[in-house]
């Protein structure tokens, strides 16, 4: 959703802003006549993505997919339906020649990330197109799907952070835990599209060599190795989901849900999760949750399009919200 934000979003800010409706195609309504002389761009359609895919086709925009590699992920891979798009564009790593091959079919509306992969890509495309995007040449470029700059970027600008470390040996992540002092720690690839890695919540040293060596080990969605593993302090608290869409760095919510989850030696078991009723009072959890991610959002550099925050409300303590 890039740059299909609903009319809503360009009203001012209200002191309680309300969720927005999905789906929020409201700029990139049915294309007229006119309109069909333009192309759509979206950044590997995959996943969910091809749903947004099937939204701008019932719009009767004209479409280009752009796949920014052949060796993905085959869960990815397995989603892909060439048929449903006009003009299919293989990036080969070089953004001017993906740009004028782009431009070489018609003019382009709008470049859009279709899924975790893409958003690198489309942002990079957007800039040179001269289209609404975010910023690849902001501050820490890859924080908003490196999740270790991720969290280096709220800490230099001051909001909530989690205590990490980035370790490629099992020693260094050993070590950090001696600093840290308490367990269990949380061990994952670094890249918001990590792959095989997984997820591990440590209790001992062993759980921890261990699943160092095996995030290590294992590969993100465009094959290459996750050679180091991000090591983080584990947050215990109530575990929220805020999805959100932006246009000109204003933040709308999109939905809330509370996560039930149940802790294992290797990571968690989701039990269910759960919408939360919208509650306009300053002190509540919703609006508490929505300043600090509405913060993050700006540090990170978002401005336009969809985000997914996980957000983690310390047990016990009325401690501020961390992006986990």
């Amino acid at each position: 959703l890039a740059q299909a934000i609903s009319a809503q979003a360009s009203a001012p800010t209200e002191r309680c802003p309300m969720p927005v409706p999905l789906p929020v195609l409201g700029a990139l309504n049915a294309a007229s006549e006119a309109d069909q002389d333009e192309v759509v761009a979206v950044v590997d359609p995959y996943t969910s993505g091809r749903f947004l895919v099937e939204e701008l086709r019932k719009r009767r925009w004209p479409l280009a997919a752009v796949r920014s590699s052949l060796s993905l992920d085959e869960g990815l891979l397995s989603t892909w339906n060439p048929g449903v798009f006009d003009h299919i564009i293989v990036h080969r790593g070089n953004v001017s020649q993906t740009v004028e091959a782009l431009r070489a079919i018609r003019p382009v509306r709008a470049v859009i990330a279709g899924s975790e992969p893409g958003v690198a890509l489309a942002d990079e495309l957007a800039a040179a197109l001269g289209l609404r995007g975010n910023d690849p040449q902001g501050p820490r470029l890859c924080c908003r799907w490196d999740k270790f700059e991720m969290q280096e970027r709220l800490s230099e600008v001051g909001l909530r952070a989690l205590k990490q470390r980035l370790c490629s040996s099992s020693e260094e992540a050993l070590n950090f835990a001696k600093e840290l002092g308490s367990w269990p720690l949380v061990v994952k690839a670094k890249s918001s599209h990590g792959g095989g890695g997984g997820l591990h919540l440590c209790g001992d040293t062993e759980a921890l060599r261990e699943a160092v060596i095996a995030v290590q080990e294992s590969k993100d969605f465009s094959g290459c190795a996750n050679n180091v593993a991000l090591v983080q302090e584990f947050l215990e608290g109530k575990e929220y989901i805020v999805d959100c869409v932006s246009k000109g760095g204003q933040h709308l919510v999109a939905g809330t849900w509370a996560c039930c989850k149940t802790p294992t030696d290797c990571g968690f078991i989701y039990d269910c999760i759960r919408t939360v009723p919208y509650d306009c009072a300053t002190n509540s959890i919703q609006q508490r949750l929505y300043r600090y991610v509405f913060e993050c959002l700006t540090a990170l550099g978002v401005e336009h399009g969809a985000s997914h925050c996980e957000v983690v409300f310390p047990a016990g303590t009325q401690a501020d919200p961390c992006l986990v």
